[in-house]
């Protein structure tokens, strides 16, 4: 008999403690994300990254390299844009 009232004490309390939570999570930043076309500009073997930048208004961007991309090859990029972090490439790869 006291185990089914602890039982249910216990799952009222859980579940009345999470919604706050539920409401909680519509606010939780979603960054923006929008394809991009990039220019390799330079490529550095030491730290493998490679310098990129935008064909549109030459903004430059720094990401790490794959081993195909050479020197003037075109990379199609995910530009994540978010407040906190703010810009910064995702899944890039030659396009």
């Amino acid at each position: 008999m006291r185990r089914p009232l602890l039982l249910g004490s216990l799952l009222t309390s859980l579940l009345v403690l999470s919604l706050p939570l539920l409401g909680y999570a519509d606010k939780i930043e979603q960054p923006s994300t929008q394809g991009i076309v990039l220019t390799v500009v330079a490529l550095d073997p030491k730290t493998h990254t490679a310098g990129l930048r935008a064909d549109g208004d030459g903004t430059g961007f720094q990401t790490m390299n794959s081993p195909s991309w050479k020197t003037g090859a075109k990379v199609l990029c995910d530009l994540v844009e978010s407040t906190s972090r703010g810009r910064q490439l995702q899944n890039c790869r030659q396009w």
